[in-house]
């Protein structure tokens, strides 16, 4: 297993498998034609957009082992007062679920936030239908901290949970075990 900064140049690489992700995880959420159509294309530029002018707090992260990436995540680095750092993204292709890369990835995510807010926690927002989500950041000590409305590429809104974690350490500390990225 590895986990490396994603650079520019991963953007095709982060649009399949945030494609990818969608197409398995929100089937049912967002529109049949979108996930059949224009998803890839989507996610594509996206990346490409996200990854040539990034926001000054933005870390991406792909993990990935001898075959190739397996998954990524986004986070925002301090990104909300009272709130702190914000996970936007964190997708694992499913051959490569429940064999540690979410585990990892989600503490590259923390890690990398407790250098510009070592006193904050974390929060991201989570489809209400996506319960192995759910459990998943439960597992590592998210809680509930309210309801959201997102707007989806597609067409539609779609009911989000926002899930929060306090405390950074503690989250880096429940994700211990793997290295943080270089």
């Amino acid at each position: 297993m590895w986990i490396r900064q994603a650079l520019q140049t991963d953007a095709a690489v982060l649009g399949e498998l945030h494609a990818a992700s969608w197409r398995l995880a929100y089937r049912g959420a967002l529109s049949d034609e979108f996930l059949d159509t224009d998803v890839v294309s989507n996610r594509r530029e996206f990346w490409e957009a996200r990854l040539a002018q990034p926001e000054p707090s933005q870390q991406v992260f792909l993990s990935g082992n001898e075959a190739g990436a397996t998954g990524f995540c986004c986070v925002f680095g301090d990104h909300a007062p009272a709130l702190g750092a914000f996970l936007n993204n964190l997708h694992v292709m499913a051959s490569a679920q429940r064999q540690g890369y979410g585990r990892a990835l989600l503490h590259a995510a923390a890690t990398s936030s407790l250098a510009s807010a070592p006193d904050r926690g974390m929060f991201l927002f989570v489809l209400q239908g996506n319960l192995a989500a759910q459990a998943f950041y439960t597992r590592f000590g998210a809680r509930m901290a309210g309801t959201e409305q997102w707007d989806a590429p597609g067409g539609g809104r779609i009911p989000l949970f926002k899930m929060h974690w306090p405390s950074l350490r503690a989250l880096a500390d429940a994700t211990t075990g793997f290295a943080a990225p270089e």
